[in-house]
């Protein structure tokens, strides 16, 4: 949409800037790190590892780390931006919860839906979440 806006403003050198931008940072950038995330993922036996890169200079990271037995119906789930860019005096957002699985669907296919129950506190809001979530992993 943004681009949309440039165009209709006459900047389209900007609008293609910003078009080259997302397509690096939406195809690009993850392909590369790809083979990096995954390594470090099966080395701390993680559940997930993720790294989204926005065009306003801040790379966020979410790490789920699922507990072995007894407990492995509980994981920790963490967020964390952190800038790729000098931008002193402001609050980079996280968020960190515990997750109780309440039950995951066992299907035959690839899809596994699961329901958890979890709390979660983030740095923009002060106070705790409690929720129910639903997932699909695929």
């Amino acid at each position: 949409r943004r681009q949309f806006d440039l165009i209709a403003s006459g900047d389209t050198a900007q609008a293609v800037r910003e078009f080259g931008n997302r397509i690096f940072e939406a195809g690009l950038v993850p392909s590369v790190f790809a083979p990096i995330t995954n390594s470090v993922r099966d080395t701390f036996r993680l559940d997930a590892l993720d790294v989204t890169y926005g065009t306003d200079g801040l790379a966020t990271f979410r790490v789920v780390r699922r507990f072995d037995e007894p407990f492995d119906k509980f994981s920790v789930d963490l967020t964390r931006s952190l800038s790729t860019r000098s931008q002193a005096g402001r609050q980079l957002p996280y968020s960190y919860g515990v997750n109780y699985e309440l039950f995951t669907f066992r299907t035959r296919g690839r899809y596994q839906p699961r329901f958890l129950l979890g709390a979660a506190q983030t740095s923009t809001q002060r106070d705790t979440l409690f929720f129910i979530r639903g997932t699909v992993n695929y």
